[in-house]
């Protein structure tokens, strides 16, 4: 029969669901180890307040969600497909961390700067998943329905782009 593993005791730093505070190390719960995520760490399904100013940006929820449907398609390529799909998903996980820097820079120009990266990174994803529809080993309707994703997150970003103009 296998021991229980033990919950951790509420602390001043560990509340009673042993969720973290902010300063305070992650909890282990479940049998976790140190480091290792945990389905309720990700995964609450109790919505929590946004600690840094790129968790209230719908541009960085949406961007995200776009490089997991980016993700997806590409791990269906077939061989000789590699350097393409490790270029995709370079390009698409540098999105939502380029709206995270810009959003918590504090200079309009900073922040500018990598919102306008962030655009350049959505257009390179865009074009690269449209080359290898071209040369048909992604499904056109599963590349439009991600690239409608990405075009939302291209928007949000002029937006963002034109309200840190100088």
């Amino acid at each position: 029969m296998p021991t229980p593993t033990p919950t951790p005791t509420p602390t001043p730093t560990n509340g009673p669901t042993g969720d973290s505070q902010p300063g305070s190390e992650p909890s282990v719960r479940d049998g976790a180890t140190p480091g290792q995520a945990t389905p309720t760490e990700h995964e609450s399904a109790v919505p929590q307040a946004p600690r840094f100013p790129h968790e209230r940006l719908d541009a960085w929820r949406i961007a995200r969600e776009a490089r997991r449907q980016t993700r997806l398609l590409v791990t269906s390529l077939p061989k000789g497909f590699g350097n393409d799909a490790k270029q995709i998903r370079d390009a698409a996980g540098a999105v939502p961390r380029l709206i995270a820097e810009g959003a918590d820079r504090w200079s309009p120009g900073d922040k500018r700067h990598k919102f306008e990266m962030a655009n350049g990174e959505v257009g390179e994803t865009v074009s690269s998943l449209r080359d290898l529809v071209d040369d048909g080993v992604l499904d056109p309707a599963a590349v439009d329905q991600v690239i409608r994703l990405w075009a939302r997150v291209g928007y949000m970003l002029v937006g963002l782009i034109r309200r840190h103009q100088q």
